[in-house]
């Protein structure tokens, strides 16, 4: 499990979600199909780029609105939302979710 620790000022607090979400994504093996800016390594082309990922309209292939609450249930269980989906249950946390929403506000 990946937590934030008590970082105390906003660059410090940044730095620490980037590297939390770097050790999640380099877990779970996100780094091999998505481009993930600011992440080293990160540059796969399998799946979609995460850049801009909160400005978009909808996700999971345009199956979903774009909220927390879908991207939650997106992470969590990619095959209940979109059963042909090359996207894996990686197995993420609830609590690794929620550090990756936060992160991805920051791209």
């Amino acid at each position: 499990m990946v937590t934030l620790l008590g970082a105390t000022t906003p660059t410090a607090r940044a730095e620490s979600l980037k590297s939390a979400a770097e050790k999640i994504f380099e877990a779970k093996g996100c780094k091999a199909c998505h481009y993930i800016p600011g992440i080293p390594g990160a540059a796969g082309t399998v799946g979609p780029s995460l850049k801009n990922l909160k400005n978009r309209p909808r996700i999971a292939g345009g199956v979903l609105e774009n909220t927390d609450e879908n991207l939650r249930e997106w992470l969590k269980n990619p095959k209940s939302v979109k059963p042909n989906t090359m996207m894996p249950d990686t197995g993420l946390e609830d609590s690794e979710i929620e550090i990756l929403l936060k992160f991805f506000d920051t791209l």
